[in-house]
């Protein structure tokens, strides 16, 4: 089988190289680009945007924002811990409030997509798996 394969690859690949008139010795150790060559070869917007991005300086200790946000990070395994338990209790509290009130259950609702999903991609597995038998 293997050999099959080669035997197949072998021609694709002269055939490839022959179309794009590549030749391996035709490559030089000379035509490696250098430094001074590679800031040629980018085109000029390219770099005058990178000459503009890099002139930007930004004095953080002058944004309240910015020390707000990080105060606002978690700096240990419990704070994070801690954000998740809020989290599912916020999302507990408004799924309560949307079934009682709306007769929505947003986690039965997410269950039932992902079991959806889930036949969706079992299915493709399946057809895979019987595609792939007739070809031993």
């Amino acid at each position: 089988m293997k050999s099959k394969i080669l035997f197949l690859f072998i021609p694709i690949l002269i055939i490839i190289l022959s179309i794009t008139g590549i030749s391996l010795a035709e490559v030089k150790i000379s035509d490696i680009p250098t430094p001074e060559k590679i800031q040629n070869l980018i085109p000029r917007p390219l770099t005058e945007i990178f000459k503009v991005f890099n002139n930007i300086h930004i004095d953080f200790s002058k944004l309240p924002f910015f020390d707000r946000l990080m105060s606002i990070i978690p700096k240990s395994g419990e704070e994070v811990g801690n954000g998740f338990r809020w989290l599912t209790r916020g999302l507990n509290n408004t799924n309560d409030w949307l079934k009682n009130h709306i007769g929505l259950d947003i986690i039965f609702m997410v269950k039932k997509i992902g079991e959806f999903f889930v036949w969706i991609f079992q299915g493709i597995a399946d057809l895979i798996k019987t595609g792939l038998s007739f070809v031993k």
